[in-house]
């Protein structure tokens, strides 16, 4: 698009104006297609993001406008806007109403800075970035919503950094490659995780299967194989050497009972177990 501009022009509104001829024009369904107003959901992105999506011309002076929906926290009647974005959070820090020439109030701006991390009760100073927001929002009057997940199903915001934004790219580049270092190591840290792991399971698994695996005796020295085997068939059955008991004692004339090993002569022994 050829946009021929004026020498020295540059697009900055009064609050007035933008509620006035911006956003109240594009909440009752006008076409409102300019270029210095972007059309994007800016909760998806980080700050730093959308100056990459969009450069900044020389008639933003230092700013990016856009048209977004403000969603809920949570469906329902909850009234609380979600202020999550990217890899991070917008923090509201204070609002003012818009009035008009007229002396009515049309609408009101907040201001909100971009913080790294998770929302909380009390964010990190570290945290705290330059990016700031100005948010623009019509009154209950002028907005037409009726989409139960949104707040405002359009409101404005000016986008701008409270700072020398060269250096701020800069520290953003020096980000991404410490961010690309930092998921490499950690990629490779659970890849040699997990190997272990595996070797580990590898050992467990080698130890239980050992259990079932036939290991054969250690060969008999020649001493050992010279000693007889016991057979316990060699002795007979119980009722055969009871029998042979009885026919030893009808033989000699006593009882086993009737005898202990003290009176038991070298002879009785032969004759008794041979």
């Amino acid at each position: 698009m050829n946009l021929n501009f004026p020498p020295g022009y540059v697009f900055a509104p009064t609050d007035e104006q933008l509620i006035v001829h911006f956003l109240q024009k594009k909440v009752n369904g006008e076409l409102v297609n300019i270029p210095m107003i972007k059309h994007d959901n800016i909760y998806l992105y980080n700050p730093w993001q959308l100056i990459e999506k969009y450069p900044l011309q020389r008639y933003d002076k230092g700013c990016l406008y856009f048209f977004t929906p403000l969603y809920k926290l949570s469906e329902g009647g909850n009234k609380r806007p979600s202020r999550s974005a990217g890899d991070g959070h917008y923090r509201t820090s204070r609002s003012y109403p818009i009035i008009s020439s007229q002396g009515n109030q049309i609408g009101y701006t907040t201001h909100l800075k971009f913080y790294m991390g998770k929302a909380s009760n009390k964010d990190n100073e570290a945290n705290k970035t330059n990016w700031l927001l100005t948010e623009y929002r019509l009154t209950k009057e002028g907005n037409h919503n009726k989409n139960i997940k949104t707040l405002d199903e359009c409101v404005m915001y000016k986008l701008y950094y409270n700072g020398d934004l060269k250096k701020e790219a800069h520290y953003q580049h020096i980000t991404k490659r410490r961010k690309i270092t930092t998921t490499a190591t950690t990629e490779e840290e659970e890849k040699r995780e997990e190997l272990v792991q595996s070797n580990q399971c590898d050992e467990t698994n080698n130890k239980h299967n050992m259990d079932d695996v036939y290991i054969p005796s250690p060969p008999l020295s020649q001493q050992q194989q010279q000693v007889p085997q016991t057979n316990d068939n060699a002795y007979g059955s119980l009722s055969q050497i009871n029998q042979s008991v009885e026919e030893w004692e009808n033989e000699m004339g006593i009882t086993l009972d009737d005898l202990d090993d003290d009176t038991l002569t070298e002879q009785d022994y032969i004759c008794t177990y041979s």
